[in-house]
């Protein structure tokens, strides 16, 4: 993530916790831009925020989004029948952005 963001990202949004929230804690650097909707523990012990996860807070990201305070940049997206593909783009390190995955109906 260094590389390709190197002051590092905008925000983290966790939805995980615990050493997985730790590990990428330092690449945000401001860390009250941490926000935790599975562990407000470990979000509080570094500084930052924690949600709840509730329709109402999916909003509120959805918002920071809207205005323009951080950048999602995404990449590429492949449908759900072309998952090996993602997976080969992701593997390969050279995905600018996030690279999504779409259900098909």
């Amino acid at each position: 993530m260094r590389q390709a963001i190197p002051d590092g990202p905008d925000l983290i949004v966790d939805l995980v916790g615990g050493d997985a929230l730790r590990a990428v804690a330092d690449l945000v650097p401001d860390r009250t831009r941490i926000i935790s909707a599975a562990d407000p523990d470990t979000a509080a012990e570094l500084g930052g925020l924690s949600l709840t996860r509730t329709d109402e807070a999916m909003v509120k990201i959805t918002e920071v989004i809207q205005y323009g305070l951080v950048n999602p940049h995404s990449d590429t997206q492949f449908g759900l029948d072309q998952a090996d593909q993602a997976i080969a783009a992701v593997e390969t390190g050279h995905a600018a952005g996030k690279i999504i995955v779409v259900p098909q109906d």
